[in-house]
């Protein structure tokens, strides 16, 4: 391999496991993967309800399409393996760039080796202990079967069937093989060209049901993308100004795309109608812009190729000349990990509130600002949450409650549910809200934590907010 190919991988690799190590403090879906896989190791069973950790839908029901990601990540909790697991999903991202070379093998070294590391730094921003990140490899390859031609293209087929049992984002591989075709017959102007791709389409899309939860799958991924309540959700918000740092390595791959266009390296129709789909996909949708990275990211090579000074062929095979440039970046790589392995990983601004609300006495029944903090108590029985991580199973209702308890009116809501306790920030409506209403505030710093006030103090409050009922009465 090229030494300046071995150094982009390696730098890679150093990034990934620099982010691996430092990943997990803030993130409140690992608490409840955790216990679900502890939950499927003990019963040998999958969930289908949400069950009593939560007061509002214990009924619900539930797809844990994350079971094989959450099986793991309980393994390696309990056997003292956490940095393996790290490790595995380092080495999982760094496994999407090596196909990501090999899907650009035909463009100048020099070209691939910046279009790796440019796809590396787009997809950070997704990188995490995330069931998504097992699909990234498995999408880099559907992408290098496609490539192949129509026969190489069946390839995609097992890897499909693997990515839905590894997450239901793999909904977009038979729009992808579609949307490819579609591009095949615009480029041939051949029929056939299209119609070569339909079967492979077709058999991905019923990959779909190849999983433990058969047809509820695919209908569960689409109702979950067409509900209003994935704007309560972070990742799949629009990328808004404020997300530039977020979105910069995307918009940089598609600048590329559109600069090597104007300057002589052409995409095909395939490759437009993806790019153009993708990018307008991970533009409404933040959790779309490692889709958008893992695709179209190796066709800025060619761009990247007609932009810098042409290389010398003997260039591309000289280890005495580039030898250097792959150990600088090993030791680079390695330097980086064990600094960032010396400092301890953050716990995350939320574990205090949480630990001093565990402390008390039980049962709880505790409402969160953030649903993603409420998933701290996942393995906590004396604890039951309004709303947590799994929000794809929650009902409608529940929702609309939730979005009057942001808007500062919690207090009907905390009413119906008999809440206890709440985690909020410190300076929203619904911290205004309880302060005015006399709940004890048990946590000052962010965020903070607020109790159910004593039921002597609630009825000295619900006399004061009838005279002040009369009062204002007679004043009218």
């Amino acid at each position: 391999m090229n030494p300046r190919i071995v150094a982009a991988l390696v730098l890679v690799a150093g990034l990934f496991m620099v982010c691996a190590i430092a990943y997990g403090g803030g993130d409140g879906d690992l608490w409840w993967q955790r216990q679900l896989g502890e939950t499927v190791l003990r019963t040998h069973a999958l969930p289908t309800t949400l069950g009593a950790a939560t007061l509002s839908a214990p009924q619900a029901h539930w797809i844990p399409h994350e079971w094989i990601f959450a099986v793991a990540w309980a393994v390696a909790s309990h056997g003292d393996a956490d940095m393996l697991f790290r490790i595995a999903c380092a080495a999982l991202a760094l496994m999407t760039i090596v196909i990501e070379n090999a899907r650009s093998h035909a463009a100048a070294t020099r070209a691939r080796m910046l279009m790796l590391v440019l796809v590396a730094v787009a997809l950070t921003p997704s990188f995490g202990l995330r069931a998504q990140v097992l699909g990234w490899p498995l999408l880099a390859g559907v992408m290098l079967a496609l490539e192949g031609g129509p026969r190489r293209a069946w390839f995609a087929l097992p890897l499909t069937v693997g990515w839905f049992n590894l997450h239901a984002s793999a909904v977009v591989v038979p729009c992808v093989v579609f949307v490819y075709a579609v591009g095949c017959g615009l480029e041939t102007r051949r029929l056939r060209a299209f119609a070569a791709y339909l079967p492979v389409a077709a058999a991905c899309a019923l990959a779909a049901c190849a999983t433990p939860f058969g047809a509820e799958l695919p209908r569960f991924a689409l109702a979950w993308s067409a509900n209003p309540a994935t704007a309560l959700v972070y990742e799949w918000l629009p990328a808004a100004p404020d997300k530039i740092l977020i979105v910069a390595g995307v918009l940089a791959i598609a600048g590329l795309l559109v600069v090597g266009e104007l300057r002589g390296a052409r995409l095909t129709w395939p490759q437009r109608l993806l790019a153009a789909g993708l990018f307008a996909a991970a533009m409404l949708h933040i959790r779309n812009l490692g889709l958008f990275a893992i695709v179209a990211g190796p066709w800025t090579a060619s761009a990247l190729s007609a932009l810098l000074p042409r290389e010398r062929p003997a260039a591309e095979r000289v280890w005495h000349r580039d030898g250097g440039l792959a150990l600088a970046a090993t030791a680079a790589a390695v330097l980086l990990v064990v600094v960032r392995a010396r400092l301890p990983v953050v716990p995350g601004a939320v574990t205090p509130a949480v630990a001093q609300l565990a402390g008390r006495p039980g049962p709880l029944r505790v409402a969160c600002e953030d649903f993603s903090w409420c998933s701290r108590f996942a393995a906590d029985r004396r604890v039951r949450v309004f709303l947590d991580g799994r929000v794809d199973a929650y009902p409608d209702a529940v929702f609309a409650d939730y979005r009057r308890m942001l808007s500062g009116d919690a207090l009907p809501v905390f009413a119906r549910w008999q809440i206890d306790a709440a985690v909020v920030h410190a300076h929203g409506p619904l911290a205004r809200a309880l302060r005015k209403a006399g709940w004890t505030l048990l946590r000052r710093e962010e965020p903070q934590v607020y109790v159910r006030p004593p039921r002597a103090a609630r009825r000295q409050w619900a006399q004061f907010g009838r005279l002040g009922g009369i009062l204002a009465g007679k004043i009218d």
